[in-house]
């Protein structure tokens, strides 16, 4: 179970077999509220130094921008 201590004022519908053009702009404005959109799409390199807060950082958004997308796709195919 995953639970949030954030209350959001938007939902985006998962993702199905029959969704996926009106789901992929919500989820991009969704990850891009939530500062984790450039990390999908690659815009945003990993600091090489992993030790430094930077790192943890993008790995923590990396994470975040995951779980995102996972919990938002359907979990069976209909």
């Amino acid at each position: 179970m995953v639970s949030s201590t954030q209350t959001r004022k938007y939902s985006v519908d998962k993702l199905t077999m029959k969704n996926y053009r009106i789901w992929k702009p919500r989820m991009e404005l969704l990850l891009d509220l939530e500062d984790l959109l450039e990390v999908t799409v690659g815009t945003c390199q990993a600091p090489k130094n992993t030790q430094s807060e930077a790192w943890k950082d993008r790995k923590n958004k990396d994470k975040r921008a995951k779980l995102e997308i996972l919990l938002h796709v359907e979990d069976k195919a209909s």
